[in-house]
């Protein structure tokens, strides 16, 4: 089976482009796949791809590019929704490379995995080739507008799956004050931040007010991050939105137990509060201080939760996500006669209704 992703930019960073690579690496196993980037803005993509699957960019970003002068490239898309919080990012050419590319495709099942991309996963792709929409947040937290702008595009895909992926909050500020209300009861122990982003002057300052030294370090983006995980004996996420959190899955694979805000969704669905690792209340330094303080004075406990971490990732393996995708990929094409007819039905229902009023008036 051919199956092909579509994503925003698979050169950056982000939750959602780590999951879309361990998904097609774990359905390189026993299919072809292809990750469709949207946008291309550095030579090489942060994290590894697999040798197996096949990376194809559409528009390439960099200045020196062929792209860069390309007149399509300075004017506003028509296709991909405005209302969509990427919308400045794409453009007329985005909007022409996609359609070329899903028009001429021949995968059997693709993949859209944002809003905006699900459109032209829903505009453009052939209609033989199951249509899937991923919505890495909640449909809820789309802003009317754009709810709006996806219904009507959305009702001609295959399915839409909702998998909960890391978003914006990840309040390292909070972490970093948490830290510094402990660090003088545990002068051995130190606190690392992985990560990149723009907050990383005001975070070095943050460590510098509390006159944390070298007790605080910003590490930077590190991919893979396991190892480093594997170094820890806590790791601690303050998050104030985190739908989904595979940071955490990850550092529990690593048999480290994980202390967490309980920010909507995720958290709480990954972490067993008291047996794998803590979930403390979003935004409450003291509550976060005290977890970490609970973990570093009992070793024994320690060691149990991330005794239990370890076995509780399993859930999460390569294998039971690819056994659940390839049931719906089954399913949806012998539904698919069905589907059509029930779509066909309401389409003629519509037109019955409105030539209905039509007459009525």
């Amino acid at each position: 089976m051919k199956i092909t992703f579509l994503i925003h930019n698979v050169y950056g960073i982000g939750g959602t482009i780590r999951t879309t690579l361990n998904l097609a690496a774990a359905l390189a196993d026993r299919h072809e796949v292809t990750i469709v980037s949207m946008l291309r803005h550095r030579a090489r993509p942060w994290f590894a791809i697999d040798p197996r699957v096949t990376l194809v960019p559409l528009v390439d970003t960099r200045e020196n590019s062929a792209d860069a002068v390309d007149p399509l490239l300075h004017q506003p898309a028509e296709v991909f929704p405005a209302a969509e919080k990427r919308y400045r990012q794409y453009s007329r050419l985005t909007d022409q490379r996609a359609e070329q590319y899903l028009r001429a495709c021949d995968a059997d099942v693709i993949i859209g995995t944002r809003p905006g991309v699900n459109v032209y996963l829903a505009r453009f792709a052939p209609p033989r080739a199951l249509r899937i929409a991923q919505e890495h947040l909640t449909h809820d937290a789309h802003t009317k507008k754009l709810r709006a702008q996806l219904a009507r595009h959305y009702r001609g895909l295959d399915a839409l799956v909702t998998t909960t992926e890391a978003i914006r909050g990840k309040r390292f500020d909070l972490l970093i004050e948490a830290f510094a209300d402990i660090a003088a009861q545990h002068p051995d122990w130190k606190l690392r931040i992985y990560g990149a982003g723009a907050e990383k002057d005001h975070l070095q300052k943050l460590i510098h007010v509390h006159d944390l030294g070298d007790r605080a370090a910003l590490m930077g983006a590190v991919s893979p991050i396991e190892a480093e995980f594997a170094k820890a004996s806590i790791v601690a996420s303050a998050s104030d939105a985190e739908s989904f959190g595979m940071t955490l899955v990850e550092a529990m694979r690593c048999g480290v137990p994980v202390v967490s805000t309980d920010c909507p969704l995720g958290p709480a669905e990954i972490i067993h509060d008291g047996v794998d690792g803590r979930l403390v209340p979003t935004g409450d330094r003291q509550a976060l201080a005290t977890a970490l303080h609970d973990l570093i004075t009992d070793e024994p406990t320690r060691r149990r939760m991330g005794r239990a971490a370890r076995r509780a990732a399993h859930r999460y393996d390569p294998a039971h996500i690819i056994h659940t995708y390839e049931d719906l990929f089954a399913d949806l094409a012998a539904s698919r006669p069905s589907r059509a007819w029930q779509r066909a039905k309401a389409r003629w229902r519509g037109r019955a209704g409105r030539a209905l009023r039509r007459l009525r008036h």
